[in-house]
């Protein structure tokens, strides 16, 4: 996440609820490459 997002989210959650959605986000992108759950037929790696 860069840190213009991370600023952005910063501004509009309050602290406790910014770790929350952190937390989650982390939790489930770990679930999906633990289970190497593939990307849609067609889509690509958004980094590639």
């Amino acid at each position: 996440m860069s840190d213009e997002t991370f600023s952005e989210l910063a501004e509009r959650l309050p602290e406790r609820e910014l770790v929350f959605v952190l937390g989650y986000f982390t939790l489930v992108s770990m679930t999906l490459n633990v289970f190497q759950v593939a990307l849609p037929e067609g889509e690509s790696l958004p980094l590639d």
